[in-house]
């Protein structure tokens, strides 16, 4: 009835072109298939260390919810500090099984990730 999907570590050094790739694969696999509106639910990748690019590639994984029928969910608190493939996953297994629960079967229970609603920055009291 759909996908669940967690990639895209080795894509996270090339955040201006992960959307594309997303749309370009989700477009193929829909048409290959004959579902035109499966449901695409994928993990926005946690935290790790100190990678410079990280935060603009989960922004574009963020984008990919434009895309029709998509549900992101959040995972930066499941993250390994050093570790790109964390061993635990069960969290976020079990955010995904929430997700699909939600959104496909219809199921009313709380799985939507949080979402950054709104951003203000002050330079005025900056130390």
């Amino acid at each position: 009835r759909g996908a669940a999907w967690y990639q895209g570590e080795s894509n996270a050094t090339h955040p201006g072109s992960y959307f594309a790739m997303m749309q370009a694969m989700l477009d193929c696999w829909r048409g290959l298939w004959g579902e035109g509106g499966f449901p695409f639910l994928f993990v926005q990748l946690p935290a790790i260390g100190n990678r410079s690019l990280w935060p603009e590639f989960r922004e574009a994984q963020a984008r990919c919810l434009s895309l029709p029928n998509t549900g992101m969910v959040v995972s930066i608190d499941e993250g390994h500090p050093t570790n790109v493939h964390p061993r635990e996953k069960k969290g976020i297994g079990q955010r995904l099984a929430g997700l699909a629960l939600a959104r496909i079967y219809g199921r009313d229970i709380p799985a939507e990730s949080p979402m950054l609603a709104t951003m203000e920055c002050s330079w005025e009291n900056r130390q």
